[in-house]
């Protein structure tokens, strides 16, 4: 029985068995060692083995209620499954870290794939510094000490178009390479440079030191996911002696924008560190309110991730 109290949205979605995503819930992304000690190298080449489709599809997903929820795989309106389930993390003791820029990115959501969204919202992101770099498109303002972003414009609207070009898009997704090239052929457009530094280290490792070390140079990062979970900035309920993460897992190739970093780390009664889980703050491109959420780099894989910076 699965008590919910709320449930939105997604654009493209398609499940993951659960058995994969507690599987990988170990096989953490950054657990100390290798992915958190070395630095980004800008010469460092990308391995581009296969072209891999980013997109999403419709399903509707849902959100944990007030009562404790189980793991199941629900099949909701549309018939396209979902690993719906909760994770609880025991600990004497525990600490977390973490930033996230403040102006995050504008929560554009556009007509065509994820890697039109994504690529979107990154160039938003720096249209607040550059004058003219989204033609007919207000960048908005300081209100309260933070930024509002000017809603989707007609700039917007006509970005999404131009990259969707750009990006050699179909109405099924985008490549890595696609997207990649379609953020360099606009940079150049506006007469600017853009600079992707990828982040990846080993199979399914990011350097983590260089992601946090990006944010807080106030620079957003590319994410490319090939397996996923989405969680809700709400979605990780501290107890006395345990966290409940509510995860919502997805087996898609998915195209986000991160802006922030989580680390949440799990000590026992010897006062050893047993777990050290890293999320990253992203705007989702999908139809969740606010589309703010965190993706746990210890379920799915990653494809790739770049330090993303328009100058």
């Amino acid at each position: 029985m699965i008590t919910t109290k709320t449930k939105y949205t997604f654009k493209k979605l398609i499940t993951i068995p659960l058995a994969l995503a507690i599987t990988l819930t170990f096989a953490l992304i950054g657990l100390g060692g290798a992915a958190q000690t070395q630095t980004a190298d800008a010469a460092q080449p990308i391995a581009q083995q296969y072209e891999r489709i980013y997109a999403d599809s419709g399903l509707e997903l849902y959100f944990p209620g007030s009562q404790e929820i189980e793991a199941h795989g629900i099949t909701p309106f549309g018939g396209s499954p979902i690993n719906f389930w909760n994770e609880r993390v025991y600990f004497s003791r525990r600490t977390q870290g973490g930033y996230v820029i403040r102006d995050a990115t504008p929560i554009w959501r556009s007509p065509y794939s994820c890697g039109i969204t994504a690529g979107a919202s990154a160039l938003g992101f720096y249209n607040r510094q550059f004058s003219g770099f989204i033609p007919n498109q207000v960048a908005g303002r300081y209100i309260l000490g933070r930024w509002s972003w000017n809603g989707s414009g007609d700039g917007a609207r006509v970005l999404f178009s131009d990259l969707f070009r750009r990006m050699n898009a179909t109405h099924q997704g985008v490549t890595m390479n696609g997207y990649l090239d379609g953020l360099r052929s606009y940079t150049a457009s506006r007469g600017r440079n853009i600079s992707l530094l990828t982040t990846r280290t080993g199979s399914n490792q990011l350097n983590i030191a260089a992601l946090s070390a990006a944010f807080r140079r106030g620079e957003i990062v590319s994410l490319f996911m090939a397996g996923f979970s989405i969680v809700t900035l709400d979605s990780i309920v501290t107890s006395a002696n345990h966290d409940t993460i509510f995860h919502n897992s997805h087996a898609g190739n998915h195209i986000m924008v991160a802006y922030g970093y989580r680390n949440i780390r799990y000590y026992n009664a010897a006062n050893q560190l047993i777990r050290n889980d890293v999320y990253l703050y992203v705007h989702s491109g999908l139809d969740v309110i606010g589309s703010r959420a965190l993706v746990p780099l210890h379920i799915g894989y990653v494809s790739n991730a770049f330090i993303t910076r328009v100058f």
